[in-house]
């Protein structure tokens, strides 16, 4: 039941706009092919093998993701009690923060150019997603200002409190995108303050404290505005310190970057394996493949 093609049997049924959904008569009508006793068992145990293995690479992929935070605090200790007594400054001090454009302006045909943009659904905490990436209108003259350049950190303003202040570090991985007006892009001063340095502090307890705390907030809602983020204190160590954190964090992200590869190529295995439903003896093989690189 969990296979592509009876999910799919049953969502080319769906019925209503408000309430999506399918009647019981509709589900208990599906056809299903039923192998003996013996075949239930082979495809059971194979899949549920396979099942494992992913299981195992969300864990090492969730770990992965772990360290940073820890090396983080390993480093610099608790920026709240700032035990080390380094300089706090406003985030004013050490980067520039701008904000982005709004959506829904019109202008005039030929006026405008279409670029992709980043929204608050890309910026997660401590990375982005692209899976799906919108194209706003601008006029050519907006560029300088909204380009994201390599080494800028982008910060949402918030939303639902879990999206409150959420930073992630831009890699040029567009080679020309903005960012909308929810989202503000912070260029540090790099004299002073390490952009994967800053990323963590915003991310850690200390920085989503601080956010939730001078937020303003209504039922269900929470956000920051420019002079809010602006003020952010920034706890600032030695610049060396800064820097090999960054090259410890530049390891790691190759590491995560490794696992998050190895997990979508295990989920396209094992994806494939159910939709297959009858296993034959050349995916023992590739479930024995990966079984060992997941133990590896």
């Amino acid at each position: 039941m969990r296979s592509h093609g009876f999910v799919n049997s049953l969502t080319n049924l769906v019925a209503g706009a408000m309430y999506p959904a399918v009647t019981d008569s509709q589900v208990l009508d599906q056809r299903l092919p039923l192998p003996s006793p013996g075949e239930q068992r082979r495809i059971v145990d194979l899949l549920c093998r396979a099942e494992g293995i992913v299981r195992l690479r969300r864990e090492a992929q969730r770990k992965a993701t772990e360290i940073i935070p820890a090396l983080f605090i390993d480093m610099f200790g608790n920026p709240a009690t700032n035990a080390q007594g380094w300089r706090r400054v406003p985030l004013s001090d050490v980067a520039e923060v701008i904000s982005g454009i709004a959506k829904g302006r019109r202008l005039a045909p030929g006026e405008g150019i279409v670029l992709p943009y980043m929204r608050v659904a890309n910026v997660k905490d401590g990375h982005l997603d692209l899976r799906e990436v919108k194209v706003i209108t601008i006029k050519p003259a907006e560029l300088g200002k909204l380009r994201i350049e390599p080494g800028d950190l982008l910060m949402t303003e918030g939303g639902d409190p879990d999206k409150l202040g959420r930073a992630a570090l831009w890699r040029g991985e567009i080679d020309v995108c903005v960012h909308q007006n929810h989202v503000f892009k912070v260029r540090a001063d790099r004299k002073l303050v390490v952009p994967e340095y800053l990323r963590s502090l915003a991310c850690s307890a200390y920085g989503k404290a601080y956010f939730l705390r001078v937020a303003k907030k209504t039922t269900g809602i929470a956000s920051i505005n420019k002079t809010q983020l602006s003020a952010f204190p920034v706890v600032l160590p030695p610049l060396d310190r800064q820097t090999a954190f960054k090259r410890h964090v530049d390891t790691l992200e190759a590491i995560e970057a490794a696992q998050a590869a190895a997990m979508r190529k295990t989920e396209a295995t094992f994806n494939a394996l159910m939709a297959r439903a009858f296993l034959d003896r050349e995916q023992h093989s590739e479930v024995q493949r990966l079984e060992a690189s997941a133990v590896a």
